[in-house]
């Protein structure tokens, strides 16, 4: 009676063990929740760290002309002056910038230290708690951040 106690004891330790590796190993992430305009700009202001990640993987060759120049207004934009901005190009599997050359996944995992603007081909713009994806087709006017808004220009062709 014993031993068959001690094995029900064994099999409900191991179902348990099974399901914890399954929670925290092999679940996938729950996606980023999209948060509003407002509740983003507040997160700016108060964030000391920005990185542009100018993201070309997936991009056309009209796309990433767009990519590249809206990523460039906005590292330059005045209300970021006072911040900590990094400036990323993700192409493929890598990443550069002025300071370093690095896997994309170091980059993105560097990013996660602060606001992100992450402009990338697309047609829509996207707010999350640490950053904003901004889609690019095509370049009409300047994207950039202003006192009080960001206005990312992510027209369709």
């Amino acid at each position: 009676m014993q031993d068959s106690l001690k094995l029900a004891g064994v099999a409900v330790l191991g179902l348990l063990c099974i399901v914890f590796v399954y929670l925290f190993l092999f679940k996938p992430a729950e996606p980023e929740k999209e948060i509003n305009y407002s509740e983003f700009i507040e997160r700016l202001s108060a964030s000391k760290k920005v990185f542009v990640v100018a993201d070309l993987r997936n991009a056309s060759a009209l796309s990433r002309n767009a990519i590249m120049q809206c990523a460039v207004d906005i590292a330059g934009s005045v209300p970021l002056a006072p911040k900590n901005v990094s400036f990323f190009v993700l192409e493929g599997d890598s990443c550069v910038s002025t300071e370093l050359n690095a896997s994309a996944s170091y980059c993105e995992a560097l990013s996660r230290s602060g606001m992100t603007f992450q402009i990338m081909h697309g047609n829509s713009t996207k707010y999350y708690a640490d950053k904003i994806i901004v889609g690019m087709k095509k370049y009409e006017s300047p994207c950039g951040v202003q006192e009080t808004t960001v206005q990312a220009n992510s027209s369709v062709p």
